[in-house]
């Protein structure tokens, strides 16, 4: 399976929290992103395949070597 990653807008990582509760891992999540942001950090949520990565917006290099990083780690 080739991985992409897909960048999730703020919405609906809002909206899959309040549908998933505080424990659920959107709400983790969300969060963590908040955290972040607390610090000024530009940071976003992505998903790759069944990951959630949370940070600054990736360019072409930075996305390659994420699904690369990602591909590794599920061999």
């Amino acid at each position: 399976m080739e991985l992409q990653v897909e960048r999730v807008p703020d919405a609906e990582v809002e909206h899959l929290a309040r549908e998933g509760g505080p424990l659920s891992l959107a709400a983790q999540i969300l969060r963590q992103l908040w955290s972040a942001r607390a610090l000024d950090k530009q940071h976003f949520v992505f998903r790759v395949g069944d990951y959630w990565v949370i940070g600054p917006m990736l360019d072409a290099r930075g996305e390659a070597a994420l699904i690369d990083f990602l591909e590794e780690d599920e061999e």
